[in-house]
């Protein structure tokens, strides 16, 4: 018999071909149909790091939730992190605790690639958005540490429940 260790990494080696092929694929398109004032290099790190977090969290809710539940448990849970509590709408300013924000992968994803965007203009309005989302261009760096680093703590967060559910 195999050890649940390697199947867990073997399943998650096999799985980097698509979490770096379909960010990849997606960046090249979207970039050079909007043309963001940001490098290249900046705008796909930024991708990169959401499509890898993401990726752990499905991960750690696919084994957390059992089978019949694993679908809607990712979609309300994708729906908040993504959609309510992404630090845009409502802005981080108008919530009542930034830390509400705090684990939401789109807080920093849109915070991050916001940050750069907006740090090619130059005007008063610019900084004035900035102070009333709640955004501020010391977070860039904050910002792609979280997604890459939550990317690896949910894949890792993700194993004892893998390990639980194949030896059950």
């Amino acid at each position: 018999s195999v050890p649940t260790s390697l199947i867990f990494t073997s399943a998650m080696c096999s799985d980097l071909i698509d979490s770096f092929l379909r960010p990849t694929v997606f960046s090249v398109l979207y970039y050079f149909i909007s043309l963001p004032r940001m490098s290249f290099g900046n705008f796909y790190t930024v991708i990169l790091g959401v499509a890898l977090s993401c990726s752990g969290l499905g991960y750690l809710i696919a084994v957390v939730f059992p089978e019949n539940l694993a679908v809607i448990g990712g979609i309300i849970i994708a729906f908040v992190f993504g959609g309510i509590l992404n630090g845009f709408a409502p802005f981080l300013t108008d919530l009542p605790s930034p830390w509400l924000a705090f684990p939401s992968y789109a807080r920093w994803g849109i915070e991050a690639l916001t940050l750069k965007e907006f740090e090619r203009y130059d005007n008063w309005q610019t900084t004035t958005m900035m102070l009333k989302i709640g955004y501020s261009y010391e977070h860039w760096s904050w910002a792609l540490m979280f997604l890459y680093i939550s990317a690896f703590v949910l894949r890792v967060a993700a194993f004892p429940f893998f390990r639980k559910k194949t030896l059950c």
